[in-house]
């Protein structure tokens, strides 16, 4: 194939191709380093929030409920005033 090209097609194939390389390099850093620096910071925050999230299932595992089993111990732990004024 014989590959005889012009001074004017010769011009704009030098010149296209610096073109097209700067369209690239806009279009990557416009659109697609923005996403991939948005989902780094996303996989740290999801990593972190499981790391805090194991924690507190340790913690709670970890921690002993005691049912309160009627009304006279629950009072007796928590402060109250008495509805009622008894008299004697």
């Amino acid at each position: 194939m014989n590959w005889n090209f012009g001074k004017r097609e010769k011009l704009i194939l030098a010149g296209s191709l610096p073109l097209s390389l700067f369209l690239y390099l806009a279009f990557y850093l416009s659109y697609i380093k923005p996403l991939d620096q948005e989902l780094e910071r996303k996989e740290k925050e999801m990593t972190s929030e499981k790391r805090i999230l194991e924690g507190l299932e340790k913690k709670s595992r970890n921690t002993k409920r005691r049912i309160v089993r009627g009304i006279g111990e629950m009072q007796s732990r928590l402060p109250v005033a008495p509805l009622f004024l008894r008299s004697s």
